[in-house]
């Protein structure tokens, strides 16, 4: 998680005086938390809440580390995936070079291509979504 993240769920924390909030992503989970005062006659403020169903989020493979995202082995050889493929927990969706090093990115969700959400040769970030499952 990047600080920016960070900083906003903190506001977001502040703003709606909540006491805690949870941020999760996939396996990883944040919980932010502080003390509130309570004052008697003060009516407490209304709460926005993001209807997001965590099905949703499970139906996302994001970027293991920071990179630049290619398809396929060479420009020659076929994309490993493609919109409408069925693929398996440990099957190979891509490579993230990172530091001149070609890092194999395996699956960890089953599930059928819907839309491969970056380009051949993109950047991304550490977590960044780079395949959405049906």
């Amino acid at each position: 998680m990047n600080i920016d993240l960070i900083q906003a769920l903190a506001k977001i924390l502040k703003d709606n005086q909540l006491s805690e909030l949870t941020y999760q992503n996939g396996n990883r989970k944040l919980k932010l938390k502080q003390q509130l005062e309570k004052s008697i006659g003060r009516p407490e403020p209304p709460v926005s809440i993001e209807n997001t169903s965590p099905q949703d989020e499970q139906k996302v493979i994001t970027a293991p580390t920071i990179g630049t995202f290619y398809t396929s082995k060479s420009p020659s050889d076929p994309p490993f995936v493609s919109v409408g493929d069925h693929i398996e927990v440990g099957d190979t969706i891509g490579i993230i070079e990172a530091m001149k090093v070609m890092n194999e990115i395996k699956a960890d969700k089953a599930g059928i291509i819907k839309e491969i959400l970056v380009t051949n040769g993109q950047g991304v970030e550490f977590d960044e979504p780079i395949i959405q499952l049906a």
